[in-house]
Formats: C-alpha cells, structure tokens, sequence
C-alpha cells in the first residue's frame, strides 16, 4: 500500500474542537510518519512508538487522549498495550488498526479496552473521525 498517496489524496476533515493528544504505536515507519504527519496537520498532538513496550512506557508517563495502535508490534502487541493501559488511574481509550481482523470475536478482545478496530486499508479520513468519535464517548471527557 503507497501511504503516501494515499495520505496526499486524502479530503481534510473538520478540525477537532480542541487539540486530542494522541499516542501512535507503529512499527512500519513510513506507515507512522505519514499518519502522524497527517493527524499533525489536522490539529492532533502526536507523539509516535515504534514498538509496543515503547508505547506502553510512554501512556504511562504521559496523558493522551487516545491511543491508536498496530495489532501487531514487536515487543508487545496492540491487545497487550490495551490489556496493560486498563489498570492505569485513567486509561485512556483504544483504537486497533489491523490488516488481520478475526481475532476481533475473541474472549481477549472483548475484555480489553479496545472501542474500535480499522481495517488495513483505511483512508486517513477515517482515522481521524475514529478518533474524534473516540473521545466524544470517553467518560474521561464528558465534563469537557
């Protein structure tokens, strides 16, 4: 998949109301710069994992609003991200991206903190509404 046409060919959407921080764990680097570049450029503050445990120590450290995750990573995988992030104070929500959906009917995936998966391929106009569509149900934002 070019990634970088698509993000070149993708419509703007409507800027969020306000700036969504948002914790990209991506192991396929030209994949994560062009999403991060992106949803920079759409009034998100990004900050980007490259693997899962990298990912993990950052949410841990820092507040976001979202995390959007690769399924699969090294070092520790999307669901383990989500799996791990539930006992923070304030785990923040969880978006998958996968081009392998099956295991979505697991037992393991219904008790993670998973509120959407996307499809490989998605258009980065998804992307962002998932993540507008995210925040707008997180319990965490409702006094906002």
């Amino acid at each position: 998949m070019d990634t970088t046409a698509k993000f070149k060919s993708a419509r703007a959407p409507t800027p969020p109301v306000r700036e969504l921080r948002v914790l990209l764990a991506e192991d396929d680097a030209s994949q994560r710069e062009a999403m991060a570049e992106f949803l920079t450029s759409h009034g998100f503050k990004v900050e980007t994992a490259g693997d899962g445990i990298n990912a993990v120590e950052m949410a841990l450290q820092k507040t976001f609003d979202v995390v959007v995750s690769d399924i699969r990573l090294p070092g520790l995988s999307g669901l383990g991200i989500a799996r791990l992030l539930r006992s923070a104070p304030l785990p923040p929500p969880v978006i998958l991206i996968t081009a392998y959906p099956e295991w979505w009917n697991s037992p393991e995936a219904y008790a993670s903190r998973v509120r959407r998966v996307l499809i490989k391929p998605f258009s980065l106009s998804e992307l962002v509404r998932a993540l507008e569509d995210t925040v707008a149900q997180d319990d965490r934002h409702s006094s906002n």
